[in-house]
C-alpha cells in the first residue's frame, strides 16, 4: 500500500536533515521502538507491533539510499516477527525550505506477509497509514523541542523506564499465578509476543493485595485472561487509573479486552493504595463499544454469545463490587459497550463533547441484564427504552438531564478538571464510602434468579440469529440493515 503526506518543522532545513540522520533521534521517533542501533551503513533495530489482534516483535535492518543532502533520502526498511509473518517499507523523505522553516514530505510503502497479511487490506492499510503518521508526528515532537544533535545522547525519561521494570515484573507475577491458557481458547490465538503495555507510574503497588480465585469464579474464563497492551494502568496519590488506550480504533474493546478490565478492577479494588478508581478513555474518547469486526469468531455461537456476555457483566460486576468509589471520566464517544462500563461506575463526569448511545438495535443484540439494569437505575423506564429500542444518540446536557451521568465540566484538562471531586472522595472516610456503597448497590441491583435465565434465553436466541449476522455483515459493509424478525 502506499501512504502520502507531509508535515511543517520550524526549524532550518539543514538541521532537520541532520536529525533525520541521527539514530538517537529516530530511536525516540519509531513508534513502539525498542532498540535501534547503527552498524556502518545499517541500523538494526527491535520493534513490538499490534496489526489487529496480532501483536509480535519484529527484527529488522534499515538503510538510508537515495541520498542528496539535505534534500532527500530513502530509508528501507525490513523485520520478520516469526510466525507472524514480516513487514518492510520503503520511504522517500524530501525536504524542502519553507520561509524559516521546513516542509518534510514523505511517499511510503509498505507491505506485510505471513500471517499479517491475512488479517484484510483495510485493517493493514489503516494500521500502516497510523503507524507512518505516528512516526513522523513523533519525528516532528522530538526535533522541534530541541533534541541534541549527533554526538550528543538524546535523554532518556527516568520515570518511564522504572514504570515499565515494574509492569513487566507485575504481569510475571500475574502469569505466574494461572497455567498457560489453551490455544484454542476464544479470542486468544497465541502470537509469536507479546509487549508489555503503556508504561505506568509506581506499577509496583498493584502487585500487593491481588485477589486469588474464590470457589464462585469460573475459573476456566478467569484464568485465560492476558495481557492485551490496550490498558494501561497507574496507582499513585491514593488513585488508580485505568486508561482504554486503543485511540485508533476509537478504543472499541475486544474480547480479552473485556476479560482482563474485570481483572484489572478487581486487583485494583483489593489495593490498599488505592482510594479511588478513574476510568477513562485515551485520544479524546472514553470508548465505542464492543469491538464488532471480531463477533464473527468470538460471538458466532450460542455458546460464545453466552461467554461474551458473561465477560461483560464481570466488568460491570467487579466496578459494583470494588470497595473504592469508581468514576467514570467521559470524553467524546461512551456507545454500547463504552456505556456498559460507565454505568456501574459509582460516578460519571463528562466534558461537553461526551455523546452517548447504545446501537443494541442496530445489530439485532439484546444488551445484557447488569447493562439494562444499571440503564434503567439512572435514567428510568421510558428513557431506557428510547435507549435500547430506538438508539437514540444522547448528548451531555440531555446525558445529565435524565440523570445518564453526575456532572458537566468545562475545562479541557479532564483530569485536572475532576481532581476537586477526587480529592473529596479521597478525604472521605474509607469504611463510610465503602459500607455505603455496598448497601446501596445491594439494594438496587440484586436480580431475581428466574430474571437471569430468561434474559440469558433471550440473549442467546438473539445472537442465534439471522438478524444477528444480518447486523454484522451492514456494519462491516457500511450499509443500513435489513431487519426479517427472526
Amino acid at each position: 500500500m502506499d501512504i502520502s503526506g507531509e508535515t511543517r518543522l520550524n526549524l532550518p532545513r539543514d538541521r532537520v536533515w541532520t536529525c533525520l540522520n541521527d539514530t538517537d533521534v529516530l530511536r525516540h521517533a519509531v513508534p513502539d521502538c525498542e532498540s535501534l542501533e547503527r552498524a556502518g551503513d545499517q541500523m538494526t533495530g527491535v520493534v513490538s507491533a499490534r496489526v489487529g489482534p496480532v501483536r509480535a516483535r519484529f527484527e529488522g535492518v534499515a538503510t538510508l539510499s537515495d541520498i542528496i543532502p539535505p534534500q532527500s533520502c530513502t530509508l528501507t526498511a525490513s523485520g520478520k516477527g516469526g510466525l507472524t509473518g514480516f513487514a518492510s517499507a520503503a520511504v522517500k523523505v524530501r525536504l524542502s525550505e519553507d520561509g524559516g522553516g521546513t516542509l518534510l514530505r514523505y511517499d511510503a510503502e509498505v507491505r506485510l506477509g505471513g500471517k499479517l497479511a491475512q488479517l484484510g487490506s483495510r485493517l493493514i492499510e489503516s494500521t500502516a497509514q497510523l503507524w507512518v503518521e505516528r512516526f513522523f508526528s513523533q519525528f516532528a515532537a522530538v526535533v522541534e523541542s530541541g533534541a541534541p544533535l549527533p554526538g550528543a545522547q538524546v535523554p532518556q525519561p527516568a520515570k518511564p523506564s522504572r514504570w515499565r521494570d515494574a509492569i513487566r515484573k507485575w504481569r510475571a507475577r500475574r502469569s505466574a499465578k494461572r497455567p498457560e491458557p489453551s490455544s484454542t481458547a476464544m479470542g486468544l490465538a497465541p502470537t509469536t509476543a507479546t509487549a508489555p503495555p503503556s508504561p505506568s507510574p509506581n506499577a509496583e503497588a498493584l502487585s500487593s493485595g491481588a485477589p486469588s480465585l474464590s470457589a464462585g469464579d469460573e475459573a476456566p474464563d478467569v484464568q485465560a485472561v492476558l495481557p492485551t497492551g490496550f490498558l494501561d494502568i497507574e496507582v499513585g496519590s491514593g488513585i488508580g487509573l485505568v486508561t482504554i488506550n486503543r485511540p485508533e480504533r476509537i478504543n472499541c474493546l475486544t474480547f480479552a479486552m473485556w476479560q482482563e478490565l474485570a481483572q484489572v478492577v478487581r486487583e485494583l479494588g483489593a489495593n490498599d493504595a488505592v482510594r479511588c478508581l478513574v476510568i477513562r478513555g485515551a485520544g479524546g474518547h472514553f470508548s465505542s463499544g464492543a469491538d464488532v469486526t471480531e463477533f464473527g469468531e468470538v460471538r458466532n455461537t450460542r455458546e460464545q454469545v453466552d461467554r461474551y456476555e458473561r465477560a461483560v457483566d464481570r466488568v460491570a460486576e467487579a466496578i459494583l463490587a470494588c470497595k473504592t468509589p469508581v468514576i467514570a471520566a467521559i470524553d467524546g464517544y461512551c456507545f454500547g459497550g463504552g456505556l456498559a462500563i460507565a454505568m456501574p461506575c459509582d460516578f460519571r463526569i463528562a466534558t461537553r463533547n461526551a455523546k452517548f448511545r447504545i446501537p443494541a438495535a442496530k445489530l439485532s443484540v439484546v444488551y445484557g441484564l447488569r447493562g439494562t439494569q444499571t440503564l434503567l437505575a439512572l435514567v428510568g423506564l421510558t428513557w431506557a427504552k428510547r435507549m435500547l429500542c430506538l438508539g437514540e444518540r444522547v448528548d451531555a446536557a440531555t446525558a445529565r438531564s435524565i440523570g445518564l451521568i453526575d456532572e458537566i465540566i468545562d475545562g479541557d484538562d479532564l483530569a485536572e478538571s475532576i481532581a476537586p471531586f477526587v480529592n473529596g472522595i479521597l478525604a472521605a472516610a474509607p469504611l463510610t464510602v465503602s459500607g455505603s456503597k455496598a448497601m446501596l448497590n445491594g439494594l438496587a441491583y440484586r436480580t431475581p434468579a428466574d430474571l437471569k435465565r430468561e434474559a440469558a434465553r433471550l440473549i442467546r436466541e438473539a445472537g442465534a440469529s439471522a438478524d444477528y449476522e444480518e447486523g454484522r455483515n451492514a456494519f462491516a459493509e457500511g450499509r443500513p440493515p435489513k431487519f426479517i424478525g427472526r
